[in-house]
């Protein structure tokens, strides 16, 4: 048997590096698709998917993972907003919008105070 040239040893060392920092950024990009899949449930709803391994998955079964969790978020959001579920944050429409300053504040800044020293 043929000893392997060093040129050769490198060659090999450095293709496994690669192969493993492509395998982590597909890895990482993975979770990243599912975390951003999941984003539009409550946090509650979203602990059992985050505990998928999805790093270990070929590509079909993932793809298949993803349709499958996608299917359930649009499920699950269209159940509980029948239910009144609300989700993201709310708006503002119609109430107060926090910048009104109350007239007692108002007075205390300018000064001015009724005859038994609050401000009113």
């Amino acid at each position: 048997m043929q000893e392997v040239p060093a040129w050769a040893k490198q060659i090999l060392e450095r293709f496994e590096q690669l192969e493993t920092g492509i395998k982590v950024q597909k890895a990482e990009s993975r979770v990243q698709q599912l975390n951003d899949t999941i984003a539009k449930l409550p946090e509650a709803l979203q602990k059992p998917y985050k505990r998928l391994d999805v790093k270990g998955l070929s590509d079909e079964d993932y793809q298949a993972l993803i349709a499958d969790v996608q299917t359930d978020v649009t499920s699950l959001q269209a159940q509980l907003s029948a239910k009144g579920a609300v989700f993201g944050i709310p708006s503002t429409k119609g109430g107060k919008t926090g910048d009104e300053i109350p007239e007692a504040i108002k007075a205390e800044i300018e000064g001015k105070t009724s005859d038994n020293g609050q401000a009113f």
